[in-house]
């Protein structure tokens, strides 16, 4: 499913989420929350579900609300941008060519530092 999603354009963006440490009602700090392949598979199922719903609903012309993602306005600032790391993105937007320069430029993420860990 992840495959499919990428071929059809998706991008590996992946959030922060931090789940809270209290001591009684005192939060101390925060916790990286761990993706794993359950959270993972639900991910994928929940949007492989939308995209059904969508069709489904396309399909029968009835009204739905949808996000609808849009090809970069500033794509030539964001080759600009790729160029200032040597990464060469193509002239036109290109979701694989993204992707795999963003990928390139993925910091790893830290949540053990002391200001992340106590409040």
């Amino acid at each position: 499913m992840k495959s499919l999603r990428h071929a059809n354009g998706a991008l590996s963006l992946d959030s922060i989420e931090a789940r809270p440490i209290f001591e009684g009602d005192t939060l101390r700090g925060l916790r990286q929350e761990k993706s794993n392949r359950a959270k993972d598979l639900i991910e994928d199922l929940m949007i492989a579900a939308n995209g059904v719903t969508a069709r489904f609903l396309s399909s029968r012309s009835l009204p739905s609300i949808r996000r609808v993602v849009r090809t970069p306005d500033r794509w030539d600032r964001i080759v600009e941008i790729a160029a200032q790391y040597d990464f060469t993105l193509p002239e036109v937007p290109d979701s694989e060519a993204l992707e795999e320069f963003l990928t390139s430029r993925r910091p790893p993420i830290r949540f053990d530092s002391p200001i992340c860990l106590s409040l």
